[in-house]
């Protein structure tokens, strides 16, 4: 693409074009061919094959034309793109309210899935998340609330009487109400089931990485303000996996070691 590669309008001429982009993915072919195929006038080919070319998508061969290497990763950006709007429009009426801070990343957001809160049951999103971790050998999560018994449950059987490897950031409002309504359960839970607890100031909204033997899932679990769950956005792909592992890191790092048993 040379210099032309900082022009404004690339993406939109990607966009463009991608239909002849796209059967140029098949294999090379002739003016007349793309023509007939994509049921243009030779006048549009001509400008369309002009500008292709000027960006160094397609080159000029015995066989007519080709896509390039330029082109085929151009193309595929363009499809991603076109996958990032669309989640993010299925989305918007979720995102709409955030801060504009909020860190919620691209990965997350491309090919997630809106876990649908029911009005009869509004724990709904959050028992697919709770009938995952009885299967887990590993989680990663931020929290905010008290939320389920049967999170506590899940971790307490997972981690103590199993191998569940657990980490988790606290706020510190949760940690001190866990620290005074559960002592004794979380002494298990630290002592016992060599759970890794921290104590963070807040967070954006509450995460779950969860690791079973055969696959790897991320839930953002978005709050209102008085910490109840407004939406649940699920996301398997290994992009968003890769994010929030980062983001979880990012937060640790900032994070007090909740370790208050002196036998630990």
């Amino acid at each position: 693409m040379g210099n032309s590669s900082a022009d404004p309008d690339i993406l939109q001429t990607v966009a463009k074009r991608s239909p002849l982009l796209e059967r140029l993915e098949d294999g090379p072919a002739a003016k007349p061919e793309l023509i007939e195929v994509l049921d243009c006038s030779r006048s549009t080919i001509n400008r369309a094959i002009r500008e292709l070319e000027g960006l160094d998508c397609i080159r000029r061969t015995d066989d007519g034309f080709q896509l390039t290497v330029a082109g085929r990763l151009a193309l595929s950006e363009h499809r991603r793109s076109l996958r990032t709007f669309e989640s993010v429009s299925q989305l918007s009426d979720l995102l709409r309210d955030l801060p504009a801070e909020t860190p919620i990343a691209v990965e997350m957001v491309r090919g997630a899935t809106l876990l649908e809160t029911p009005p009869h049951a509004p724990s709904e999103p959050l028992e697919e998340i709770i009938d995952l971790i009885g299967r887990a050998d590993r989680i990663r999560g931020m929290a905010a609330a008290d939320r389920m018994p049967k999170f506590r449950q899940q971790f307490y059987d997972g981690s103590v009487n199993g191998d569940l490897d657990v980490e988790l950031l606290l706020t510190e409002d949760l940690a001190r109400f866990t620290l005074t309504e559960y002592t004794q359960r979380l002494r298990e839970l630290i002592v016992d089931g060599g759970v890794d607890l921290y104590a963070v100031e807040t967070v954006p909204y509450e995460l779950s990485i969860v690791e079973t033997p055969t696959k790897s899932v991320v839930y953002v679990i978005l709050l209102n303000s008085d910490l109840t769950h407004r939406g649940v956005i699920r996301n398997d792909s290994a992009d968003a996996i890769e994010w929030a592992h980062g983001l979880f890191r990012r937060h640790r790092a900032s994070a007090t070691s909740l370790s208050p048993f002196d036998d630990r």
